[in-house]
């Protein structure tokens, strides 16, 4: 059985301002190394919070990284899993990483199963024949 390429077809990535971005979680640019990779993903996770107050709001969810890059870049907000994963998926992408967007579903100990499909967003990175989380 051949094993799948998940990175025969990427998403398409949306343009945005990667300075910007990496000004906002400190961190300069490099070339794409698993050290880099380790150094962005703390970076994202001290510098743009989790939050989901547009879903408590009753905001409409638009998936489009646009809008999502103002929100969390130039507004300073946070995100779910959905639009950070995403936007971190497309930073990834424009520093030249071979990268690629996963559906993911969240498992629950107390419950000892899993999530609904489609439920969270991960992110695979292919770094020297191997691939991360």
């Amino acid at each position: 059985m051949n094993k799948l390429n998940f990175f025969q077809n990427k998403p398409k990535a949306t343009k945005i301002d990667v300075d910007s971005y990496l000004n906002r979680i400190e961190l300069e640019k490099e070339q794409p190394s698993l050290s880099y990779l380790k150094k962005l993903q703390k970076a994202h996770l001290l510098h743009i919070p989790f939050e989901n107050l547009d879903i408590h709001y009753g905001s409409r969810i638009i998936l489009d990284y646009g809008k999502i890059y103002d929100k969390v870049i130039n507004r300073g907000r946070g995100g779910f899993c959905y639009e950070l994963n995403g936007l971190f998926y497309h930073l990834l992408y424009h520093l030249g990483f071979e990268c690629y967007i996963i559906s993911a579903e969240v498992y629950s100990k107390d419950n000892q199963s899993f999530g609904r499909p489609f439920d969270h967003m991960a992110v695979i990175v292919r770094i020297s024949d191997e691939e991360y989380l």
